[in-house]
């Protein structure tokens, strides 16, 4: 009797242990189970997070180049129109030097203009031509006045490249001209191409015209401001024809 009660004990409390086991071990993978929740709710967490850093840094990012190119493009256009202002002076100044030209050159006799007056004035009112380095004037000679003219001039016509010029119908040789640009004095202007284009289109229209840009004498990229100077007042309308017979240079 005692031997059975004895094994039945065992058997109870064995049961008893298995049930606990059972019980912790279903504890355990609960707990594991919500170890892994929380580590993929902290994963989400910070991917979102990081989502949000990024998307904030690209919208702070995009906004700071906004403003950058707003920046740009009104210091650009507050450029251009001071440039603008800039070339609208200069090409006023010049035209109030041919008209001075025209006045003291040729209106009077004999001429009360010299290369020395023309180089001082030029000097001193330089500030009006913020855009341009240097101002010359070229007189209109034909072939048939050329001998005549260089014996006055006391030196002979030439080329850009500084060779005696050839005989053509008409030169451009300059009489005139401020000192930062006097190694151009007694240079034919015609001789050079893109100066021979700008005489011509400018003493058609009667308006300042510029050169493209190119590689001036002084080795340095530019471009070159051509006025006409008259003879005689033109009327507005007046004939191609005319402009060119009444150009002085």
């Amino acid at each position: 009797m005692g031997m059975g009660v004895g094994g039945g004990g065992e058997a109870a409390a064995m049961a008893a242990v298995e049930e606990e086991g059972k019980e912790e071990g279903e504890g355990g993978k609960g707990w594991r189970a919500k170890s892994k929740l929380s580590a993929a709710v902290a994963m989400v967490g910070v991917a979102l997070a990081l989502s949000g850093v990024l998307v904030l840094h690209r919208s702070l990012r995009h906004n700071a180049l906004v403003k950058a190119e707003e920046g740009i493009v009104c210091m650009c256009e507050e450029r251009a129109r001071m440039l603008q202002d800039q070339f609208a002076v200069s090409v006023n100044h010049v035209h109030a030097l041919a008209i001075l030209v025209a006045t003291f050159h040729y209106e009077k006799q004999p001429p009360a203009l010299d290369q020395d007056t023309f180089a001082d004035y030029t000097a001193r009112t330089s500030f009006e031509r913020p855009l341009l380095s240097g101002v010359a004037y070229a007189q209109r000679v034909m072939h048939a006045d050329r001998e005549t003219f260089e014996r006055q001039q006391g030196w002979i016509i030439k080329t850009m490249k500084h060779e005696p010029s050839p005989a053509q119908d008409e030169y451009a040789p300059v009489i005139y001209s401020q000192e930062t640009v006097s190694y151009i004095e007694g240079l034919d202007m015609m001789s050079g191409e893109e100066d021979r284009e700008n005489i011509l289109r400018s003493r058609a229209t009667g308006k300042a015209v510029l050169t493209r840009p190119f590689r001036l004498m002084s080795n340095h990229l530019g471009v070159v401001l051509t006025f006409p100077v008259y003879l005689v007042d033109l009327p507005p309308d007046a004939k191609v024809e005319d402009r060119v017979a009444a150009t002085a240079g």
